[in-house]
């Protein structure tokens, strides 16, 4: 064998092992900054809430998806609740479905009884409705991909009561959670009525 041959198999092996140093370096300071995030989301100032919820939807960690479901129903800042729902979206985890399907359902309350039937399109909603955070649980749920919550989205397209917005984000979650039962039907019958 050659020098230069021995010497870019040297130099290859210092790149490798250099690299494997730095990934576990990454990850020791990964984890740290989850348990310090996940400490920041029980801060008693929103705005320390507000960038830790951000920052652990960038990191990525599913680690922090319990602790943001915790969040979830006791926050009292929209701003950071927005955040904690676009975070768990963004993990997708389905353990997150479920909380944010009964939080999407306390402006929808008739629609918890759903199984396949679809009830009357012009529905009432709960009064308070928050738009911002209703747009926020669906589209989370879009990300997530949750099959579970398929009947509520259509039901939510077909309600006329609602504005369009909604409907237009519920149509496109529905597209990615990528179920068809009764999707397309429903999604002719809306754009007839969007065209009308």
């Amino acid at each position: 064998m050659s020098k230069k041959y021995i010497l870019i198999i040297n130099i290859i092996m210092y790149l490798i092992i250099t690299m494997v140093i730095i990934q576990g370096i990454i990850r020791t300071f990964q984890n740290n900054n989850i348990n310090y995030l996940v400490k920041l989301i029980d801060s008693r100032k929103w705005h320390s809430r507000l960038r830790a919820a951000k920052a652990l939807g960038i990191l990525n960690n599913r680690d922090a998806v319990l602790p943001l479901i915790s969040n979830l129903n006791s926050e009292d800042n929209d701003l950071v609740r927005y955040q904690v729902i676009e975070t768990l979206g963004i993990l997708g985890d389905t353990r997150a479905a479920k909380p944010l399907t009964n939080r999407l359902l306390y402006y929808f309350p008739n629609y918890s009884d759903l199984d396949t039937k679809t009830i009357n399109a012009n529905s009432s909603i709960n009064k308070d409705i928050n738009n911002s955070e209703v747009l926020y649980l669906i589209y989370s749920l879009g990300k997530i991909k949750d099959t579970a919550s398929i009947n509520i989205l259509l039901n939510i397209i077909e309600n006329k009561n609602l504005d369009s917005k909604i409907r237009s984000v519920t149509l496109s979650s529905i597209g990615h959670i990528g179920d068809t039962k009764g999707t397309i039907e429903t999604i002719n019958k809306w754009k007839q009525n969007v065209n009308k």
